[in-house]
Parts: C-alpha cells; sequence; structure tokens
C-alpha cells in the first residue's frame, strides 16, 4: 500500500465507504478497491460486463490513458465516457448524451462507474450512475482541491438553468480514492477555486482549524504534499462528521454546510455556470454572508476579518462582479429558489462565531436591503 496514504471511513445511515488519501493512491487502485475493509472498500468489479471510465477533455488528455491502463491491469473491460469540461456540463443534455454512451457501449447492471475528475464529473457521473439501470455502482476519483468536499457526502445532481444542482439524489460512491499527486498539474485559478471549500470546513469547525490554514498557507498555495494533505483531511473530517449526523439533510444539521453557498450559488446561476467557478463564488458568498451577519449583529468581531484576510492570501478576488446580472435584486430572485427556504423566505446559515453558526430566515426585502448596503460598503 502507499505510505503516505491515509485512509478515513465515511459512515452515513447503513452506508460506508472509505475515502483514502495521498500520494500515488492510483497506483495502488486495484488493491483498493479489491481489498476488504478496514483498507480497501471490498469491490471486485465483475470481469464479464464492460465498465466505464467517465471523465472531461481536460482530466482525460492529462490522465486518461493512465486511469485506462490502471482498470484493465485489474482484469476489467473499460471504455471511456468523456464530457466537456466546465460546470455547463451538469445539464439535462449532457446527461442523456452520457446515458446514450454508456447503453451504445455495452454497460449493465453490474457495471462500475469510475469518475476521474473534479465536482462537476463526480457530481454528474454520481447522478448518471445512481440512475442508470436504477442505479449502478461508482468510484469517485478526484482530481481537483474542490472535489475533496463534492466527492464525500453522498449528493450528486445536475444544474438547471434556473437554479445550480435543482435535479439530484443521495446517493453513495463505494469508495473515494483521492491521489493528491494528481493537484500539481491544476492551473493556478482552480487550486485556488478549490480552497474555498476547504476556508468553508476551517470557519465551522473553529480556532484549531482556521489556525492551521493562516500558518500554513503559503505551503498550501504551493501544493506542498504534507500541508495540503493535512487541510484536505482535515475538511473531509468536517463534513465526514456533518453527513454522518443527517445523511440525508433531513435534520436541519447538514444544512451548515451550505455556508457561503445561498449567495454563491446565485452568483453561479446568474453567470450561466460560466463567468465565476465554484469555489469563486463561494468566497464572494462567504464574505457577502459574513458581512450581513455583522449586520444583523450576530457575528463576533474580528470573525469577518480573519475570513476576508485569509481568503485575500489565498488569492480570492472579493470584489462584487460587474454587470446588470448581478444586481441585488436578481441575486434575490435566484436566492429564493434555494431548497433550504421555508415560507417564502430565503433561509441563511450564517457564522456567529468560529464553529458556530445560526440559522435566519429573511424576507426578500430585507435580503435584498443587506446586500445593497453590503454591496455599499465595498463588497
Amino acid at each position: 500500500m502507499t505510505a503516505t496514504a491515509h485512509t478515513r471511513w465515511i459512515r452515513q445511515d447503513r452506508v460506508e465507504y472509505p475515502v483514502v488519501v495521498g500520494e500515488g493512491v492510483l497506483d495502488e487502485l486495484c488493491s483498493y478497491l479489491a481489498s476488504a475493509p478496514p483498507r480497501g472498500a471490498g469491490l471486485v468489479p465483475a470481469p464479464e460486463v464492460p465498465h466505464v471510465l467517465f471523465t472531461d477533455t481536460t482530466v482525460n488528455a492529462l490522465y486518461g490513458d493512465r486511469v485506462e491502463a490502471l482498470l484493465r491491469a485489474c482484469g476489467l473491460e473499460v471504455f471511456r465516457v468523456v464530457v466537456p469540461a466546465g460546470e455547463a456540463s451538469k445539464s439535462l443534455a449532457t446527461y442523456e448524451w452520457a446515458v446514450g454512451e454508456m447503453l451504445q457501449g455495452g454497460a449493465g447492471r453490474k457495471s462500475v462507474l469510475f469518475a476521474l475528475g473534479g465536482g462537476v464529473v463526480g457530481d454528474l457521473g454520481g447522478f448518471v450512475a445512481a440512475t442508470y439501470m436504477r442505479g449502478i455502482a461508482f468510484v469517485q476519483l478526484p482530481t481537483t482541491i474542490l472535489a475533496h468536499d463534492s466527492a464525500v457526502g453522498g449528493k450528486v445532481g445536475i444544474d438547471h438553468p434556473l437554479a445550480k444542482n435543482a435535479l439530484g439524489v443521495f446517493a453513495f460512491p463505494r469508495a473515494v480514492l483521492y491521489d493528491t499527486a494528481l493537484l500539481r498539474t491544476l492551473p493556478p485559478r482552480e487550486v485556488r477555486s478549490g480552497l474555498a471549500e476547504v476556508v468553508k470546513h476551517a470557519f465551522l469547525e473553529g480556532e484549531e482549524y482556521v489556525s492551521f490554514l493562516e500558518a500554513e498557507a503559503e505551503k498550501i498555495m504551493a501544493l506542498d504534499p504534507g500541508a495540503l494533505a493535512e487541510a484536505l483531511l482535515r475538511g473531509i473530517a468536517v463534513k465526514a462528521d456533518v453527513v454522518s449526523r443527517d445523511p440525508y439533510e433531513t435534520l436541519g444539521i447538514r444544512e451548515v454546510l451550505n455556508l457561503g453557498h445561498t449567495v454563491g450559488h446565485a452568483l453561479e446561476t446568474l453567470g450561466g455556470y460560466r463567468s465565476l467557478l465554484h469555489g469563486e463564488a463561494v468566497a464572494l458568498g462567504l464574505a457577502v454572508e459574513s458581512r450581513i451577519a455583522e449586520r444583523l449583529g450576530i457575528l463576533a468581531h474580528g470573525v469577518r476579518m480573519r475570513l476576508e484576510a485569509l481568503l485575500a492570501r489565498f488569492g480570492f478576488d472579493l470584489r462584487w462582479p460587474e454587470g446588470e446580472a448581478y444586481d441585488p435584486a436578481s441575486v434575490v430572485r435566484v436566492m429564493l429558489r434555494d431548497k433550504k427556504n421555508v415560507r417564502k423566505k430565503i433561509r441563511f446559515v450564517f457564522l456567529t462565531d468560529l464553529g458556530k453558526t445560526e440559522f435566519r430566515e429573511l424576507a426578500s426585502e430585507e435580503s435584498e436591503a443587506h446586500l445593497r448596503a453590503v454591496l455599499r460598503e465595498g463588497a
């Protein structure tokens, strides 16, 4: 087994699956799949059916041949389904095309889908697997920092032009095999984007994790193996704790993971899922929502400044995007479609201190007024 790998088991309801993080994890792919718990997933894909390597154009050019060869070395027949890179692929049209490719390729109920890529591939590929022939097994092979969040937790789905992640299901992977060596080929913008979810997890966890990020920010940005792996493992631990207590988001506990996402998802939607990367929108959402929390008088002194300072150190531009599309009234209209909402009010999760949150339901008029005030103050 890979010496630098760390395994954490995620337990959600009656489902358990391993998340393996470390350099060179993919080189041991066969072993991690077949080994019985706690070393591996205990998954032996059927040799008599073809399996699916699901990826996007960017990742396919970098790692498609290598991962297909690794799967074939496991004795598997494999074919690829390659979608265009980018959030726009999380669509009904791409979903329909991908299902057609799998049908033509001969994938059956015993096939396993291997989702090789970032958050888009994981969400879309997981949704395809969860619905193909009423559900087939899938394995997440993350290639981005952002995917430390999206690959864990069992939420898969696609976007609608009116709202992000409007179509989806809860479906759990059989394993998440996270080879951090693959992160070295990420463009700087993608590295930065993924760190927004790391920051979110840190402020949900508390002082120790936040202090670690502040002390190691430069090393993490430089993809130092030790610092980066520690940051990712801590983030995964935060998410694992939350989802284990509310696996299907029925108790309200899991909603804390939407910190920064109420505003962030609206900005992504208004940009047509092309103008802002997910992490860029979430970073701005974290900053704006923390300023609203200050205006409401519920955020402890200094937390917002500390949050914005850390985001700035990771290179985020926290200025509100230009253009009429991002007018606060338009943002509020999109936020009104958020799945957390109740009683026709926008349900926010706000920080109140490090490691502490509070839910507030704001009317659309109040939400818009706060947004306009925050923009006047310079967000």
